[in-house]
């Protein structure tokens, strides 16, 4: 029953309503909802100086999830529908994932969705926001209860095994969050050895300068 509602999401999208249940934080109206998500789109967009404020508030962060995760999840499906076959086998191929900033897992439930045919799949969120942790444990779970294919890391606590690491079938994932990172990825990722290195970003003035 879960993954029929799951495949419906990936090609449809989630209903509002659906996505109530599964936020760490309820609301008492539409409005506040409203009032909240504007406040997260001002801080993604105008006061960038103030984005930490996001995943440091409950409220903030359900809004976050409750916005973006219906749109996320059909962007990602798009983008895997425009690749060719070939390319996609080589990505279903690696059994080794790593989210970067991986926020309340809006592309990490929709990558799974797709990855989850490798037997071997295994995926680990890298992402500083306990809030955002705790929004995507409770997404994940409640598609996979209790599967061990999924695992959270602070990213400064894992960054020197990420470097060490070289394991060649493994893949890196920046779903909107490597305009946000103010740490050198360049350098990670010159120093690491991926199969995949796939970046899907909203193409912020802060990208494009990097």
């Amino acid at each position: 029953m879960k993954n029929e509602i799951l495949s419906k999401w990936v090609h449809s999208g989630p209903d509002l309503e659906e996505l109530y249940p599964l936020a760490i934080s309820a609301f008492q109206n539409e409005n506040e909802l409203i009032q909240s998500i504007e406040e997260v789109h001002r801080y993604l967009t105008v006061d960038r100086h103030s984005l930490s404020k996001i995943y440091q508030d409950q409220a903030l962060v359900s809004a976050y999830f409750l916005f973006y995760f219906p749109t996320h999840i059909i962007k990602l499906a798009r983008y895997f529908q425009r690749l060719g076959p070939d390319v996609l086998a080589i990505l279903k191929s690696i059994h080794s994932w790593i989210d970067f900033g991986a926020g309340p897992a809006t592309f990490t439930l929709p990558l799974s969705f797709f990855m989850k045919e490798n037997p071997s799949f295994k995926i680990e969120l890298i992402e500083s926001s306990a809030l955002m942790r705790r929004q995507a444990a409770r997404l994940l779970s409640y598609f996979y209860p209790n599967d061990p294919s999924f695992s959270f890391h602070e990213y400064l606590n894992l960054h020197p095994s990420i470097e060490k690491t070289k394991d060649q079938n493994r893949a890196i994932f920046f779903g909107h969050s490597f305009n946000e990172w103010p740490g050198d990825i360049e350098n990670l990722l010159a120093h690491s050895s991926w199969k995949a290195i796939i970046l899907l970003e909203p193409g912020t003035k802060e990208t494009f300068q990097r």
